[in-house]
């Protein structure tokens, strides 16, 4: 019988993965200063998505790529410096609670999206906000964004308890849904925007107060609708155009001074119950549409007049 084959010697054991110099996991730190870091943890997310917090050093990292952080499950915070946090780069981190990026000018679409334990976001110098990047970030109370320029369409939408916004920049644009749903807004402090989108603060049903309006040049449709305890005057001296339904079922708004705008559109008014004719004030020659008004304290008549409703 032909002699039998020696057994295969067995495999030697491959030494583990040295840990990158950039994390420390026992801490669960990982500090990074080069693109080149930011490279390999793309290409092994494995090895580093145990991560509880991050933090940039230096300023050789201009931008956070796309997806580079989506959805690690242990990141706890971010902080330090860098210019562009790419578009979905912390998406679905559900245990991040708070981000400091004192040197950041521009987060991405959806970069914090459903970051649900989100509670403190400190942006200082960040001009712009594209769309949905802190959407439907349920724990986020307070949010520091003085210098934003842009706050994209739906960037904070569902963010249900924010509470207070310290500041608006002088000209910023508030996009569509921007702030719709956040059913625990009570003020707006400083609010220098420029343009207010179609639903920007929809169902807002907590918002009492937003001083200086003074820059606003247009609102869109239903900006303001249902926000039902509303109930400072509005000064929209500069504005010239104001949605349809912008006001809609905002029971509790006394007054309104917009004397540019020269027509008021379907709806816009409707249920609007505590307006006063003498603190409602548009441009001279101003015309309404029939609708305008209905269910509010104030109507239109024959003469296409506004006056109390009898």
């Amino acid at each position: 019988a032909a002699a039998s084959q020696p057994a295969a010697a067995a495999a030697a054991p491959q030494p583990a993965a040295a840990a990158a110099p950039f994390f420390n996991p026992k801490t669960g730190v990982l500090t990074l200063s080069s693109p080149q870091e930011l490279e390999e943890i793309r290409e092994n997310p494995s090895r580093f998505n145990t991560a509880k917090k991050i933090v940039f050093k230096g300023d050789d990292i201009a931008t956070i790529p796309e997806e580079c952080f989506a959805n690690w499950k242990n990141l706890e915070s971010v902080e330090g410096n860098v210019s562009n946090v790419g578009i979905r780069s912390f998406y679905g981190c559900t245990e991040l609670s708070k981000v400091d990026l004192p040197e950041t000018n521009v987060i991405g679409e959806a970069a914090f999206g459903l970051c649900k334990k989100l509670r403190e976001v400190q942006l200082p110098k960040v001009t712009i906000i594209e769309d949905y990047s802190f959407l439907d970030c349920s724990e986020l109370t307070r949010i520091f964004i003085p210098n934003a320029t842009t706050i994209g369409k739906g960037a904070f939408k569902d963010c249900n308890s924010l509470k207070t916004i310290r500041k608006i920049k002088n000209k910023c644009i508030i996009g569509e849904e921007a702030f719709s749903g956040c059913k625990n807004l009570t003020r707006i402090n400083e609010c220098g925007a420029k343009e207010i989108g179609k639903r920007a603060f929809f169902k807002c049903i907590k918002l009492e107060n937003i001083s200086d309006l003074e820059h606003v040049k247009s609102i869109g449709d239903e900006a303001f609708s249902g926000c039902i305890v509303l109930n400072s005057d509005i000064n929209l001296n500069r504005a010239t155009s104001i949605g349809m339904k912008a006001f809609k079922n905002c029971k509790n708004l006394v007054g309104i001074s917009a004397p540019r705008v020269k027509k008021i559109k379907k709806l816009t008014f409707k249920g609007c119950a505590r307006l006063e004719l003498e603190r409602t004030k548009f441009a001279e020659g101003c015309t309404f549409d029939p609708t305008a008004f209905n269910n509010s304290s104030l109507m239109i008549n024959d003469k296409n007049e506004l006056v109390p409703r009898r």
